[in-house]
């Protein structure tokens, strides 16, 4: 196996398990510096104690996120993946206020690896779409 198919190992396990909202499967292939930044709405999480953060609270407020991936890049030091995240937000989305309404955002993800294990998250989308879909 590559490097870059174990990657997609990695982050495929990792998917699954926020899908499932899995709290411990979700951090198993993180790094212990890992970075979650959501770049419209300026949210940034460092290190595996804040990304924690930010998963527990997403797994409360928005149980059924999930992407559907269209499109994947694989390499050894990232995977670029293009597809739409989807939820139905209960509380607030990312700061932002919910109203129970689905969304389908298109979204750019990068996740960078080191050593096979993921250095966190960078998601990409429009932050215009996505508040005009949560009603606001």
């Amino acid at each position: 196996m590559t490097p870059a198919e174990h990657n997609w190992q990695v982050l495929l396990a990792h998917l699954e398990a926020e899908k499932r909202c899995d709290f411990d499967g979700t951090l198993e292939g993180l790094a212990e510096d890992c970075v979650f930044e959501i770049v419209p709405l300026g949210l940034v999480a460092q290190g595996k104690a804040e990304v924690a953060e930010v998963y527990r609270s997403r797994f409360r407020d928005f149980p059924d996120l999930h992407t559907e991936v269209t499109r994947v890049v694989l390499g050894e030091e990232a995977i670029v993946l293009e597809g739409f995240m989807c939820a139905t937000p209960r509380g607030r989305f990312w700061g932002l206020p919910a109203r129970g309404r689905p969304i389908r955002v298109p979204a750019v993800l990068v996740v960078p690896f080191r050593d096979g294990r993921m250095l966190g998250e960078r998601a990409y989308f429009d932050s215009g779409d996505l508040k005009r879909q949560l009603g606001l």
